[in-house]
């Protein structure tokens, strides 16, 4: 304390005032010490808040960069004017979240396009990673790298997030505009926020790979290639769950039998993550050896049952399968325990197909399945679904049904566009809860053409004969002509595979026309023919196939070939 007279006043200071400033100083002295241990105990509420706001806001169920963001959000302004939070990349350390405060009452504003740290620079973000110990740069010089010089910070501590067995993280605080410095008292503070967010961090981080795992095992064992039908069209969707780990579960299969027929499958898993997806994919094996191994329906299911009902970690799971026939224009099928499949009539109607129902597999030894038929019309459409599709929080279940009831009752014709329809109904406002699997399956009318496209193979020349012979019979062909132009579309198709590819793995498409009281089949193939080098019995597949039909043209081109088959049905070889 210093006192000071001027000659404004002409006094002048005596001994006897010395006791007057001594009580003075005392006393100013009692109110800073007041003043400074009042601004001590508001810091450190304002700190112990800090924490415990920390630590709620990591119990609520945030994926990693909301975790983040959180976090960002509650120490802003209270230890710093900025904050950046980075992860490790293959870019070495990127920024996941940075905001900052433009003034103190402002709220946190977003920055991008602050740059990744170099594991291997010198710099405090890398440094604290590296060592896994808190960086204090009390004062920072101009040109300073990490988000110093971005954000213009002038005093920054950076502090590591750590997990059990490595560092999963770094955390960066900063003062700029507020004028404020760290110090090593703030250090602390730095490791007890880092503490409790690295836990919750490092969960995040965990629960996203078991779902990234998850949702890539149950895409790697649904179908990547659905059965080409010669008289009906197959669509197929699968969404993931967005909340909690919903995926895993829900799948389809389509699978073509030897006799011409389709065996359609939904099914859900019951569970999620990685050991739903796991059971999903034994189940979907069982079911094809048995679809393929000639059983019906509910043969199937009362196979499935039996096996995994056996199995020490089965899970439950909801099934339907479904058996068409495309020359009766009919399907049976049995239900354990599944949602019903909806089929929209061609006069616009829908129903549920509610028969054939029974328990879950895996529900009890004692399950005994059955079966119902139905016929599909020309122009009608099948809708096989999970119940993420109709399921909502708050809602029955026959609210959902109702609702795709109406939802496919007024849908479009095609069914890729009746499964693109369905999706933004029940899905575009809303992320489902859980997975949802979808396939539509819709019959042709009889005047439509054949349209398909054959891996270029010559074990799928047999299912490409089935579907040209059942559409020459809707087109009115005997079995006579149908025998022989199945024949020569077989020879076209086969010079396609071996001369147009070779061992490569292509595809040929094939389309078949009606015009008047003739047929045209086009085989369409997007490789170059080679010359044949061997004489002999090889080579007269063309030859063959123009003794069958009316005419055989051969169009080459710089896109492929393209074999042009026509005959006119009613009339016999050799008539004009």
């Amino acid at each position: 304390l210093c006192l000071d007279d001027t000659v404004v006043s002409g006094r002048v200071y005596r001994p006897e005032d010395l006791a007057l400033v001594e009580d003075l100083a005392d006393r100013i002295v009692v109110v800073l010490e007041r003043a400074y241990l009042s601004d001590q105990a508001a810091r450190a509420r304002a700190r112990l808040d800090l924490l415990g706001q920390v630590g709620e806001l990591l119990t609520v169920g945030l994926d990693t960069r909301a975790r983040l963001e959180a976090v960002v959000d509650v120490v802003l302004p209270t230890f710093g004017d900025a904050c950046v939070a980075y992860l490790p990349s293959d870019a070495g350390l990127h920024p996941a979240v940075c905001k900052v405060l433009d003034a103190p009452d402002d709220p946190c504003r977003r920055v991008t396009g602050i740059p990744s740290s170099d594991l291997g620079g010198d710099g405090a973000v890398a440094t604290a990673f590296r060592t896994r110990e808190p960086v204090l740069l009390r004062e920072i010089q101009p040109g300073t790298e990490d988000p110093a010089g971005a954000l213009g910070l002038h005093s920054m501590l950076v502090v590591p997030l750590l997990s059990a067995d490595e560092p999963i993280g770094v955390l960066g605080f900063g003062y700029a505009q507020s004028g404020r410095r760290y110090g090593p008292d703030d250090l602390g503070l730095a490791r007890e926020i880092a503490g409790r967010v690295a836990p919750a961090v490092d969960d995040a981080m965990r629960f996203e790979r078991e779902l990234a795992t998850a949702e890539a095992l149950q895409r790697s064992l649904l179908p990547d290639q659905l059965p080409e039908l010669h008289d009906a069209d197959l669509a197929t969707r699968y969404v993931p769950g967005g909340v909690g780990l919903k995926v895993g579960g829900d799948w389809y299969d389509a699978i073509q039998l030897r006799n011409g027929r389709v065996m359609l499958v939904i099914g859900d898993v019951v569970g999620h993550g990685v050991r739903a997806a796991a059971s999903m994919g034994k189940l979907r094996n069982v079911l094809q050896y048995s679809a393929l191994d000639g059983l019906a329906p509910a043969e199937v299911l009362q196979r499935l049952n039996t096996y995994f009902f056996g199995l020490p970690d089965a899970d439950m799971a909801t099934l339907l399968v479904a058996e068409y026939d495309p020359a009766g224009r009919r399907i049976r099928y049995s239900n354990a325990g599944h949602p019903p499949a909806m089929l929209r009539m061609p006069d616009g109607s829908v129903e549920a197909l509610d028969d054939g129902r029974s328990m879950p597999i895996c529900a009890t030894d004692q399950a005994r399945y059955h079966e119902a038929e139905h016929d599909l019309p020309p122009g009608s459409i099948l809708v096989l679904y999970t119940d993420g599709l109709i399921e909502r929080r708050g809602e029955s279940l026959d609210a959902g049904l109702a609702r795709l009831r109406a939802s496919l009752g007024t849908g479009p014709a095609a069914v890729e566009d009746v499964a693109d329809t369905l999706l933004a109904d029940f899905l575009a406002s809303d992320v489902p809860a859980d997975d949802v699997a979808l396939l539509c399956f819709g019959v042709r009318g009889p005047d439509e053409a054949l349209r398909l496209r054959i891996p270029a193979t010559a074990r799928h020349l047999s299912g490409m004969r089935r579907a040209v012979h059942e559409w020459l019979r809707r087109a009115g062909a005997s079995s006579a002509e149908s025998h022989e132009i199945a024949v020569a579309v077989n020879e076209a198709a086969a010079n396609a595979i071996e001369h147009a590819y070779g061992l490569s793995d292509e595809e040929f498409a094939l389309e078949a026309d009606q015009r008047g009281d003739a047929v045209e089949l086009v085989v369409r193939d997007s490789g170059r023919w080679r010359t044949r080098r061997s004489p002999g019995d090889r080579g007269r597949g063309l030859a063959l196939a123009r003794a069958l039909m009316d005419s055989v043209d051969v169009e080459p081109g710089p896109e492929g070939t393209v074999v042009r088959l026509r005959r006119r049905l009613g009339r016999t070889l050799g008539d004009p």
